[in-house]
């Protein structure tokens, strides 16, 4: 809810120890211990999609502060190429 209503970010180095996440059952059936949601968004109102990376070991290298720069600089370069002529479906 957070990354996709809110348009926030969600970096999770150590799933089982954030709480924005431990609800997620299917994180730990599928060994996913670490997990960045990055919403992409066509404007500050409407979600387009996300994209979820996950790694069995370790996003430690993506946490803040130095690994938040680079997900958000990818971040935007994927909002930049998502075709907005395309309608997004109410």
């Amino acid at each position: 809810e957070e990354a996709w209503e809110q348009g926030r970010s969600i970096i999770a180095p150590r799933v089982i120890d954030d709480p924005r996440v431990q609800g997620f059952e299917s994180l730990y059936r599928a060994n996913i211990s670490s997990l960045a949601i990055l919403p992409l968004a066509l404007s500050s109102t409407t979600m387009r999609g996300a994209v979820y990376l996950n790694n069995p070991r370790n996003l430690d290298h993506l946490a803040p502060p130095l690994g938040s720069a680079a997900l958000v600089a990818y971040q935007n370069l994927l909002q930049l190429t998502i075709p907005r002529a395309i309608p997004v479906p109410a």
